[in-house]
């Protein structure tokens, strides 16, 4: 085992980790404990790739001291030097929560934080309850490299994948959740046709998987689902064809409107909440298709999913200045002004593909209602 002294700086070292951990944990968006001082986002974000970049330096170095044989005489620096950067790294989420740049980058950033202080602490408890004094554990043991690999996976990881901005982070957030929707869109379709003539007769393709797997469900605890009527597969379908439409809204909300909206604006977050509602909802209608269909479990699905994409288009006219009555208003972020407001006549091509974008909106939300009151 290392010496009392090693010993002592490892632990300390831990401490810190937790400290580190349990400091940002409930750490909610907005909130200043420790009265820190505001910062931009750009010195907020280069601060803490650096930190990361030092993390992966000091914990080499402390790996390389504790390759065997240990050299515990130069661990002191890279473990000192360790808990000064868990630290800051505590302290760069800090200043984001009252710096108050966005509620989607803030919880990346403390996500990412967690991942990796947790990742440093398992690396330093390694080196604590690991006897590299014993030649047989010495040669046979590697553990710490797998938590000194999975450290510098976290760390590169973090820096390929953190945000510019809010607005980085929000379009990252719902690049995925339109990857979850056309994931849905494929099952939904599945379901559609599960009740066909054809399906009936010949079953499905199973890959070759043995009949023992059709008994998992009830090893699961879970029921197993039965194959659809030809009337619920309609069902199914005509639900597919509602995610369609909602698919190809989710898209273009991405390509068109985010990209216009300032990294700066609330409405960021809000239309990010407005994306987790509608996945969730889709979620749990997906659950309600397989059969036998319950009725009123896909009347409930689709309730939610009609206040999902009732909630997303209030929060999407008010970003692009669409009254209820689908009349154009001032958007309600000023700093989008500019590209509703009525304008000049050399400003004019602007107007029209605006109007068209709105036009675009209000049609395709109407449609999708009147999707989700046809299906029974």
């Amino acid at each position: 085992m290392p010496p009392p002294a090693a010993v002592d700086d490892l632990a300390g070292t831990v401490v810190a980790c937790n400290q580190a951990l349990e400091s940002i944990s409930n750490l909610s968006y907005g909130e200043n404990p420790h009265n820190v001082e505001k910062s931009t986002t750009s010195a907020i974000r280069s601060d803490f790739l650096s930190l990361l970049a030092l993390v992966r330096a000091h914990s080499t170095v402390l790996s390389l001291a504790f390759k065997p044989p240990p050299n515990y005489d130069t661990i002191s620096r890279p473990l000192s030097d360790i808990r000064s950067d868990v630290d800051k790294i505590a302290g760069c989420v800090h200043i984001l929560a009252t710096s108050k740049k966005g509620a989607t980058f803030f919880k990346q950033l403390r996500s990412q934080a967690n991942v990796v202080l947790d990742a440093t602490r398992s690396l330093v408890q390694t080196f604590l309850t690991t006897n590299f004094d014993d030649p047989e554990v010495a040669r046979s043991d590697k553990t710490y490299l797998l938590r000194m690999g999975s450290l510098h996976s976290a760390i590169d990881q973090c820096k390929a994948s953190f945000p510019k901005n809010n607005r980085d982070a929000v379009t990252a957030l719902w690049s995925s959740d339109s990857e979850t929707i056309k994931d849905a869109l494929v099952e939904y379709e599945e379901l559609s046709n599960a009740g066909s003539p054809d399906s009936a007769e010949n079953g499905e393709d199973d890959g070759g998987l043995d009949d023992d797997f059709d008994d998992w469900d009830t090893v699961l605890g879970q029921q197993p689902s039965k194959p659809l009527t030809p009337e619920e597969a309609a069902i199914a379908k005509k639900c597919w064809m509602l995610i369609r439409m909602v698919h190809s809204l989710h898209t273009r909300i991405s390509s068109k409107h985010l990209p216009a909206i300032p990294s700066s604006s609330p409405y960021l977050d809000k239309l990010q909440g407005c994306s987790t509602a509608l996945v969730e909802s889709i979620d749990d209608l997906t659950v309600a298709l397989y059969g036998p269909q319950d009725p009123s479990k896909i009347r409930d699905g689709l309730k939610d999913l009609n206040s999902a994409i009732q909630r997303l288009q209030g929060t999407l006219y008010e970003v692009v200045g669409v009254s209820s009555t689908n009349g154009m208003n001032a958007p309600a972020d000023a700093s989008l002004s500019d590209g509703i407001k009525a304008l000049s006549l050399e400003e004019a091509p602007v107007a029209s593909e605006t109007s068209k974008d709105v036009k675009w909106l209000v049609s395709c939300f109407a449609q999708i209602d009147k999707s989700i009151s046809g299906i029974p």
